[in-house]
């Protein structure tokens, strides 16, 4: 889930908020293993967490 929300308050000041992969503010892991008479496989894949960022911008 990601968003991106921009509020123009003036000619020379804007209010912003974005966010990314915000289901997933924190890191999650997944492991999955698989192996058969020979081989014996671990993997563990990290997703990367979310962030979610709120600021102004102001110009002269």
């Amino acid at each position: 889930l990601n968003g991106n929300v921009q509020y123009l308050v003036a000619k020379n000041l804007k209010l912003l908020f974005k966010g990314n992969n915000m289901l997933n503010l924190k890191n999650s892991q997944l492991i999955t293993t698989a192996f058969n008479q020979s081989f014996f496989t671990e993997s563990v894949i990290s997703i990367m967490p979310g962030y979610m960022m709120l600021g102004a911008n102001y110009s002269f």
